[in-house]
């Protein structure tokens, strides 16, 4: 679904919070090249840096930027929000999946939402019971 999203959307960022291992990050990347749009950046946030892997790729260099931090840091954000003002943005919210901070990141994010385009929130049918669903904040 998201890759049809990518495609009719072309976006010239993609927002990404929890990027874990670097795998979306660098999925990301293969679909922007793919779809021709060398211009097009991933920024992506963490708490931690697993992303040593998929940071040796290629594409990872031309299209990937990682802020290491938590994405609701106002500096990251602020530093986030600079790189895609004016730019068709998708943002996709996939760290932390308790309410209190999903529903955190969507009104820091949301504003560099392009009209038109998606704030999507990852894992909203989760099996971790330890946290209120991602979706408690989206209602």
């Amino acid at each position: 679904m998201m890759q049809q999203i990518f495609w009719e959307q072309k976006p010239e960022c993609v927002v990404e919070t929890g990027t874990a291992f670097g795998g979306s990050a660098l999925y990301w990347a293969h679909v922007l090249r793919d779809q021709g749009l060398e211009k097009s950046r991933v920024f992506t946030v963490d708490i931690q840096d697993y992303n040593k892997k998929a940071a040796a790729d290629p594409l990872w260099k031309n299209y990937v930027t990682f802020y290491n931090g938590s994405s609701t840091d106002p500096a990251i954000v602020q530093k986030i929000a600079e790189q895609v003002r004016g730019k068709k943005t998708i943002v996709t919210l996939d760290s932390d999946h308790s309410m209190k901070h999903v529903l955190a990141e969507m009104k820091l994010y949301a504003p560099m939402v392009t009209s038109g385009s998606y704030l999507i929130v990852e894992d909203t049918h989760s099996k971790i019971r330890k946290y209120r669903l991602p979706t408690s904040a989206a209602s």
